[in-house]
């Protein structure tokens, strides 16, 4: 009778692990188990091109200079005062006002923490509405900018 009991045992734990390993084969065949992939510059545009105050294109070079192509898709009148990138405010000399579904090209001289290949960390831009005194902030997602040679002010 043990030796009985022993053989249905062993055939039992057998069969669960058979069923296990085949649970787990069709899970990673079938995508079941989602591993995270780092964001594509792709994804990166997509993200901050869908938001009320969109940022279309970003362009980096060498020395850290930026260029931003941004776009107000809110109904009212904005001024953008600044950006915060890797935990640093940055404001500007001077305000620099979007009309509503207006696109500007914003110049960034030397974010020197960007040079090369580089990632903004939580960027930020801050803004005013039109008659408030009240400074507003979007974003707070990494950005990746893309590529230039050499990048001049206008």
């Amino acid at each position: 009778m043990v030796i009985k009991a022993q053989s249905t045992m062993e055939y039992l734990l057998l069969l669960g692990i058979i069923v296990v390993v085949a649970l787990i084969v069709v899970g990673i065949y079938t995508n079941f188990f989602v591993f995270s992939e780092p964001v594509t510059t792709m994804q990166n545009k997509q993200l901050w091109a869908n938001g009320p105050i969109k940022i279309l294109d970003v362009i980096t070079d060498d020395q850290g200079n930026s260029n931003f192509i941004i776009q107000n898709k809110l109904l009212y009148s904005i001024n953008f005062s600044g950006y915060s990138v890797f935990g640093k405010k940055i404001v500007f000399d001077e305000n620099v006002l979007f009309l509503p579904e207006q696109t500007k090209n914003v110049f960034i001289p030397k974010v020197n923490e960007c040079v090369g290949n580089c990632v903004f960390k939580n960027f930020l831009l801050y803004y005013f509405v039109s008659d408030y005194s009240e400074e507003f902030s979007y974003g707070g997602f990494d950005l990746i900018p893309g590529k230039s040679v050499n990048l001049i002010s206008e």
